[in-house]
């Protein structure tokens, strides 16, 4: 089983629909952010944490999804429509505890669309990664 949710953007409280995988993260343990903000908003208000992952929400085509997902119930094509707005867009999900880190993987938007995790650093930690590869 998974706590799935409508969180609100720390930042303004835009709904956004939530996954919590398993139960393994509370909802208190995680810090969820729009699109309508930056990483350098995250960062300027102190809400950005190592670890922290922005989910990209492709522009994808609902009637190419149908085709894709033929055995998905009827009834979630309705929800799948109130998506649309989300489409081509991101959210931010940053793990305030240990276990919000561990399980980030597990901590999205819950969208029939597909989403891609990406591991946001700080401009600090590119730069020293890039240092090491000199």
């Amino acid at each position: 089983m998974c706590d799935i949710y409508t969180a609100e953007c720390a930042l303004c409280g835009t709904k956004i629909p939530m996954h919590l995988g398993e139960f393994q993260t509370k909802r208190d343990e995680i810090i969820v952010v729009c699109w309508k903000h930056s990483q350098e908003e995250l960062e300027e208000a102190g809400v950005f944490q190592p670890g922290t992952i922005v989910w990209l929400i492709p522009d994808q085509d609902l009637d190419e999804l149908r085709k894709v997902n033929p055995d998905v119930d009827p009834e979630t094509w309705i929800f799948a429509e109130s998506e649309k707005e989300l489409a081509g867009r991101f959210v931010f999900v940053v793990p305030k505890t240990e276990n919000a880190k561990r399980y980030r993987l597990w901590n999205y938007p819950n969208l029939l669309h597909d989403t891609i995790p990406s591991i946001l650093m700080t401009i600090e930690q590119r730069k020293a990664e890039l240092m090491k590869l000199r």
